[in-house]
């Protein structure tokens, strides 16, 4: 009988350690998905203000070369199309 109360008892100790394993497991999980879903949340938002700060850039980009062209043409009208060297 000595046997069967050794294995019952590698089988207990056994059992134990699963249970706290997929406690263990379960938790991580639901850590997991409670940070997926944060991240899916964010993830909206980081794409609108990343989208904001290229129209931003853009339009300034824009604004530049319009102002580098009004500049240009006042230039070249100024000197008739040369350079001032010449």
């Amino acid at each position: 009988m000595g046997g069967y109360h050794n294995r019952a008892k590698t089988l207990r100790q056994k059992t134990s350690e699963a249970a706290e394993a997929l406690a263990k497991a379960s938790y991580s999980l639901d850590s997991f998905r409670t940070l997926q879903i944060s991240e899916e949340a964010a993830i909206s938002r980081r794409l609108e203000g990343l989208r904001s700060e290229v129209e931003f850039v853009s339009k300034r980009e824009r604004e530049a070369q319009d102002l580098y062209r009004a500049r240009r043409e006042e230039l070249l009208s100024l000197g008739n199309g040369t350079n001032g060297y010449h």
